[in-house]
């Protein structure tokens, strides 16, 4: 009987002591980690913000008062480290992609004849619903792009 209670009273003691493991992981997933996100160029109110691991880019800039005609551009959407994001004032009158001629393309920087000619073939199959697919049919650089947001609509 007493090495009963006593095995009871020991087992009761580990079970105190050491977690079990979703009780460890439920912890773990309170700790947030922040990141400084620097906004700049052309928003209200340009600056650091601070913000949860998480965070989608587009609400770090709406904090930072984003402007009617600014462009950005992300290779993925939410903050995983510090960064600054630059966002830039779009021209008067864009050129809209899927409605684009050969020669309002050809105008775009990174995008030459050839290309132009690339994106009509695709246009003619179906519309491009993102930057990113207009990234992958143009096979132009991060920086091209930017160049492009500031020039062209989707």
């Amino acid at each position: 009987m007493k090495k009963g209670v006593i095995v009871f009273i020991i087992l009761i003691i580990i079970s105190i002591l050491v977690k079990p493991q979703n009780e460890q992981e439920i912890y773990k997933t309170e700790e947030i980690a922040y990141y400084k996100v620097e906004i700049v160029g052309e928003v209200n109110r340009p600056g650091i913000y601070e913000v949860p691991y998480g965070t989608k880019k587009q609400e770090v800039i709406k904090l930072a008062g984003e402007k009617v005609n600014s462009v950005y551009w992300f290779s993925d959407d939410i903050v995983t480290k510090d960064l600054t994001i630059e966002v830039l004032k779009r021209i008067d009158n864009p050129i809209k992609i899927n409605e684009a001629s050969l020669e309002e393309l050809d105008s775009l920087p990174g995008i030459g004849i050839t290309t132009a000619k690339k994106i009509i073939d695709y246009l003619n199959t179906k519309k491009i619903t993102s930057w990113n697919d207009f990234k992958k049919v143009a096979e132009v650089s991060n920086d091209e792009m930017l160049e492009i947001m500031v020039r062209a609509i989707i």
